[in-house]
């Protein structure tokens, strides 16, 4: 180890800065209200706003997470989601949809196959997975 080695944070390109994003205490909250005057008073931060968007910058990364801490963020509730009783009924109607192939309790679904599909052909095929398809061998060998 010679500290000789170049690594990315290490280097520094002129002109680069460091961003630091002011985000929502949850998923789907709004900004309400944003002050970043404490903020803008440190030399060198800017402070770039759009929208919903509000990220402090500096040229050095603890700076720059000194005045993200002096930004003071007001958002509004996130909307109500589902919570623990309904969520299975939620993830139902949203979910993915399943496919011919996929089972629905012990029951295939009813979606018709495609044309190509070998009735005679045994699912247990399509089902396991390539490494197990394969005979076990043997992990030791024997050397004179």
């Amino acid at each position: 180890m010679t500290g000789k080695g170049k690594y990315s944070g290490d280097i520094l390109l002129p002109g680069l800065l460091h961003a630091r994003i002011v985000r929502p205490p949850a998923h789907g909250a709004t900004l309400k209200d944003v002050d970043t005057s404490a903020a803008e008073k440190i030399p060198g931060v800017r402070v770039v706003k759009d929208g919903d968007l509000v990220a402090v910058l500096h040229a050095r990364r603890d700076v720059a997470d000194q005045a993200l801490g002096l930004v003071k963020a007001q958002f509004n509730a996130a909307p109500a989601g589902p919570d623990d009783k309904t969520i299975f009924d939620h993830l139902l109607k949203t979910g993915p949809r399943r496919r011919w192939w996929q089972r629905a309790t012990s029951r295939w679904v009813r979606e018709p196959p495609p044309a190509w599909w070998n009735p005679l052909t045994s699912i247990a095929t399509w089902r396991t997975p390539p490494w197990r398809r394969t005979p076990p061998r043997s992990a030791s060998k024997t050397a004179k």
